[in-house]
């Protein structure tokens, strides 16, 4: 019989605006008692977790990005914190001087902070702007999260510095392949649901397209997903925007927090044309 706190974890992904499906794969064990699931498909109204993914399953998150290491000050000198206007937040990258890449579902941000590590303090490195235009992909689906990437335009350019860096977009076409190690990093939320005021970094590893397909069957050919090997979600409220990065280049954004494990990423290579229009409109 299956135990209470499975079925409510169930239920959850089965209210999930993304979830069309309920399939885990890669889980590990962890220590919260909670049952394996049986060997047999189950079905809960249209949603059927498959015996393939069944077998390796088991009702648990996956640690979110506080589950990881607080990151070496200032290590990152590309990441920005973007706040939005009704006090939730994201993260990007600094692309150009006056350019920071991000998911659409960020557009809202009406500040962004360079420079920091420690945003509950207002540390001599940050640089703070206010965003002069925004740029979301044209054919961005918040239902769907499809085309979920966005360019802000800051009011001025940052000033470069030791803190406060560029970093190199991928070049058009580049690919990621299946067991590929990354990291990704951010302010997201704990899990006391409580914002992470210091930067954290996680390394995590790239899931085949096919594996996240099956997970979210709306799942565009320009994303990917990727994850840990420990038993909690990697990413929480807060991490959107933020980059995966792959051997020291970001290959994609970290789309809006789906319920379940692994997160989904926006490829950025797809999306090279649009950023370089994009940026080339803006400055005429």
């Amino acid at each position: 019989m299956m135990q209470p706190q499975c079925l409510l974890l169930l239920l959850s992904v089965l209210c999930s605006p993304l979830a069309s499906a309920c399939k885990y794969k890669e889980a590990q064990a962890g220590d919260t008692g909670w049952g394996q699931l049986g060997p047999s498909s189950l079905t809960l109204g249209a949603f059927r977790l498959s015996d393939e993914w069944q077998r390796q399953a088991n009702c648990t998150q996956w640690s979110r990005i506080v589950g990881g290491q607080e990151a070496k000050p200032h290590s990152l000198p590309y990441m920005a914190y973007l706040r939005k206007a009704n006090g939730s937040f994201c993260g990007g990258i600094l692309v150009e001087p006056d350019w920071v890449l991000t998911a659409a579902y960020c557009i809202g941000s009406s500040m962004v902070i360079l420079g920091a590590h420690d945003i509950s303090i207002l540390e001599k490195t940050q640089q703070r702007f206010t965003v002069q235009s925004v740029h979301p992909h044209p054919n961005y689906n918040s239902r769907t999260q499809k085309d979920d990437i966005a360019l802000l335009k800051l009011h001025e350019k940052a000033t470069i510095t030791a803190f406060v860096k560029v970093i190199r977009l991928p070049k058009k076409g580049s690919t990621l392949h299946k067991g590929t190690k990354c990291s990704t990093a951010g302010w997201g939320l704990n899990d006391q649901e409580k914002p992470s005021n210091k930067l954290h970094k996680k390394d995590v590893i790239v899931h085949s397209w096919k594996d996240c397909s099956q997970l979210y069957p709306s799942l565009s050919k320009k994303s990917i997903c990727a994850g840990s090997n420990s038993r909690n979600r990697d990413s929480n409220t807060g991490d959107e925007g933020n980059p995966l990065i792959c051997n020291e280049v970001p290959q994609g954004i970290l789309s809006q927090m789906p319920s379940r494990p692994p997160a989904f990423y926006t490829l950025i290579s797809p999306y090279y044309n649009w950023i370089q229009e994009t940026k080339r409109k803006a400055s005429n």
